[in-house]
């Protein structure tokens, strides 16, 4: 293994970002964007927001089910971006690069400076990671965000405000109206803030906690004609899928079949 003492964090960082800019851009001018299954209702979504001139964010029109904050994120974005998603996905790439340095400089502080090196390049040659960059999904945002938040939460704990706590809380807000499968996340966060507090704030925290899991749990096991589906409708939405063929791991033989979504041809 090279030594990397002789370079600072600041040169490695940028080492690790353009490594992994460059290999996400490669990537995706050899095999271009990819779509999900999702990928549509963002699209609709973003040009929904445009047509309504940011008016209107019921999303009702394109098949918004349920969920009265989460999604609204990834399209408002995209509307920003002039439904453009050759924008949003180097937008990714870029945020994705970030994320490296984000999580070599979290582990220089906790680490050592060799664990540090191979976990931004670990993570900048990542597949299952990186793949994601490429698709007009929230994963990729997702990733980013919740890295983002982990470091703003480090340099907070380092005594570092100011600027640090709107960006951390931004984070997290947009976090939350970017997916619901964040909310336990932030009972992690409610666990984590009370953890060293008197006990009843702990006690509180582990209740914020079990009541966001339980709402995520809700959502699978119950059903309401139009909004949930209920786990059995959960069960066969994911085996048509496959059934049909869709994105998996982008493996070739689970490529989305277009003409399979409703109204697509």
């Amino acid at each position: 293994m090279p030594s990397f003492h002789h370079l600072s964090n600041f040169s490695l960082g940028w080492m690790i970002f353009l490594t992994a800019f460059a290999l996400r851009f490669l990537y995706l001018h050899i095999f271009g964007i990819k779509v999900g299954m999702d990928s549509i209702f963002y699209t609709d979504g973003a040009r929904f927001l445009l047509d309504s001139g940011f008016q209107d964010f019921s999303l009702k029109d394109i098949g918004y089910l349920g969920y009265p904050f989460s999604y609204w994120a990834y399209p408002t974005l995209l509307a920003f971006l002039d439904n453009n998603t050759l924008l949003i996905v180097v937008l990714q790439i870029i945020l994705g690069s970030l994320g490296a340095v984000f999580l070599f400089l979290m582990a220089a502080r906790l680490f050592t400076r060799t664990i540090a090196v191979l976990t931004g390049f670990g993570y900048a040659f990542f597949w299952e990671v990186f793949q994601w960059d490429m698709y007009v999904l929230t994963d990729s945002l997702f990733l980013f965000l919740i890295i983002a938040t982990a470091f703003l939460l480090m340099q907070i704990l380092e005594k570092k405000g100011g600027v640090y706590w709107i960006l951390f809380f931004t984070s997290t807000l947009l976090i939350l109206f970017l997916r619901p499968t964040a909310l336990p996340f932030f009972g992690c966060l409610a666990i984590f803030f009370t953890w060293n507090l008197p006990l009843k704030w702990k006690v509180a925290g582990i209740i914020i906690s079990l009541l966001l899991f339980g709402m995520i749990v809700g959502q699978v096991f119950t059903h309401a004609k139009g909004i949930h589906l209920g786990l059995s409708g959960y069960l066969h939405y994911f085996a048509t899928m496959f059934e049909d063929g869709v994105i998996v791991r982008d493996r070739p033989s689970y490529q989305m079949v277009l003409e399979w979504l409703p109204g697509v041809h």
